[in-house]
């Protein structure tokens, strides 16, 4: 087994670092927003059918538990990247005789072996073309 693996206790102390707001929307509807420690933010709801079924610990256990099943995909999504970019590191090369300029400052260019497509370099590129507004008028 490996041991590149998200842990529930990693998930419980992260939801535990979090900062909760949760609120009674209309008569039968509970909303929890999650602010993770860097500031992102999992909002989740729950509702009853009947309004005199409404109880608000309920739906806000509710909201807690989708909150960390949204964690274990976004914690896992990040680890998946990591190891992504592990391998990755290796393989990228200088394309010789190219600079870029996307930062503002002249740097190298790269030769990126990840699934880009034409149309969506051309498209960064238009964007990055178009003059920035003048602010200080």
């Amino acid at each position: 087994m490996s041991d590149i693996s998200i842990t529930e206790t990693h998930i419980n102390a992260l939801f535990n670092q979090s900062s909760l707001e949760d609120i009674r929307i209309g008569k039968k509807t509970t909303v929890v927003c999650c602010t993770l420690p860097n500031g992102f933010n999992i909002v989740e709801s729950s509702s009853c059918i009947d309004p005199e079924n409404y109880r608000h610990d309920i739906g806000k256990n509710l909201c807690f538990r989708r909150i960390k099943d949204k964690m274990w995909e976004l914690e896992g999504y990040l680890l998946q990247q990591e190891k992504y970019e592990a391998i990755l590191e290796p393989k990228v090369k200088p394309i010789e005789g190219q600079d870029c300029s996307i930062t503002g400052s002249q740097s190298q260019a790269f030769e990126y072996p990840g699934p880009v497509s034409e149309e969506s370099i051309r498209a960064s590129e238009e964007k990055l073309e178009q003059p920035e507004e003048n602010t200080d008028e």
